[in-house]
């Protein structure tokens, strides 16, 4: 690969836009086709695997409806203190703390483009609501936290890490002229914070390979299993396949050369993509991993649940989805879509955060039991 220059994966959140744009080109001038050849390599090897399990579509949901939340009733201001009005909200991460919920919130303005179009520009805003307060139609106020500095920018998909107060977020970019062969990437980046809405620093998720670290070109939906291990999914453009592994991390690193797939997390024949929506911790060493699957032909989402161990070995799988479609709940902009960003256990009771259609939040409750019941257990 030549000399490898030195590159600074860290920023803090209050700078210039245009400091922001050098930090970001130097960023991208760190991709690795090479580092993308080998997961797409391993990717390929996973469908010589025949999975244990194979999952199914379905629309026996297990979860039921406690609050939701539109976009009409958030009141927002920006930094500035500027109010913004909301055409939507979606995909929110939840923590539960001394009987709140700290809701992360993806959003965007009235006048962006409807999402998933490319340029529909979104940002990350903060709320705290009191859990017994969930209940029926929230109405509440929020504060802006995280936002996109420059045109070609949107700010996706929080995931809230609350033990050291981490908020991993996608940040994904429409190039107007080619960086690093490509005017298209996804990146996923840590925000570190001072308390749960105050963000002081920015770190880019990235690559051990050859005593070097890199980016690659498309990885959205990564997030830690624990202090030892992430849930990386990357997506590789030669192959049109996005889905999930576990590989063993150092904070922000990916130790990618001992990444793992699983055929039972990986698309179907049926399927377009997976990828992993949020991790809730069942024990010492059993975590929870709630991920998505796209329906090929329709593109509606069905969501599953699997169970890992510290070492990010799977261990089950739900064979049908735990939440489906959910048609009945709204009609919105892309129907048949509902992504989870975030779940917390509360005794026996699994709170879930998603969004619909792209357009509003729901928040889902099931018996932790329930989902249990569901799972098909692999015998080694």
């Amino acid at each position: 690969m030549g000399v490898i220059m030195e590159v600074s994966f860290k920023i803090p959140y209050n700078i210039s836009s245009n400091e922001y744009r050098n930090f970001l080109t130097n960023i991208l001038s760190r991709r690795s086709k090479e580092v993308e050849l080998f997961l797409g390599h391993k990717i390929m090897e996973l469908y010589r695997t025949k999975p244990r399990i194979i999952r199914s579509f379905g629309d026996d949901d297990i979860f039921n409806t406690m609050a939701y939340i539109i976009a009409n009733d958030i009141s927002i201001k920006s930094i500035n203190e500027i109010d913004i009005p909301l055409r939507i909200v979606a995909n929110p991460s939840i923590a539960i703390q001394d009987n709140y919920i700290h809701l992360y919130i993806r959003m965007s303005s009235l006048g962006s483009h409807p999402i998933p179009n490319p340029w529909s520009r979104t940002f990350i805003g903060y709320t705290k609501l009191k859990i017994n307060s969930l209940l029926g139609r929230l109405k509440p106020t929020a504060k802006t936290i995280l936002y996109p500095y420059l045109t070609v920018e949107r700010v996706e998909d929080p995931r809230v890490y609350m033990n050291y107060y981490e908020l991993y977020h996608v940040r994904a970019f429409e190039l107007y002229k080619p960086i690093a062969g490509t005017k298209g990437f996804t990146t996923t980046f840590i925000a570190k914070l001072h308390d749960p809405s105050k963000v002081k620093e920015l770190e880019v998720i990235r690559f051990k390979w050859k005593d070097n670290e890199y980016i690659i070109k498309d990885y959205r939906d990564t997030f830690p299993l624990n202090n030892h291990y992430m849930i990386v999914r990357p997506r590789i453009d030669y192959i049109e396949i996005g889905t999930i592994g576990t590989a063993p991390r150092n904070g922000g690193l990916i130790e990618i050369s001992e990444i793992i797939f699983y055929p039972e997390l990986a698309p179907t024949i049926n399927e377009s993509k997976t990828g992993g929506n949020c991790v809730t911790k069942l024990s010492s060493n059993e975590y929870l991993l709630i991920f998505h699957s796209v329906d090929k032909v329709f593109g509606c989402y069905y969501t599953y649940a699997a169970i890992l161990d510290s070492d990010g070995e799977l261990l089950a799988v739900t064979q049908k989805p735990i939440i489906s479609p959910r048609v009945h709940d709204y009609y919105g902009a892309r129907p048949g879509t509902i992504f989870v960003c975030g779940s917390q256990l509360v005794r026996d009771r699994l709170i879930v955060s998603a969004g619909k259609d792209d357009e509003i939040i729901l928040i889902l409750e099931t018996n932790i039991e329930k989902l249990i019941e569901r799972m098909k257990f692999i015998r080694g």
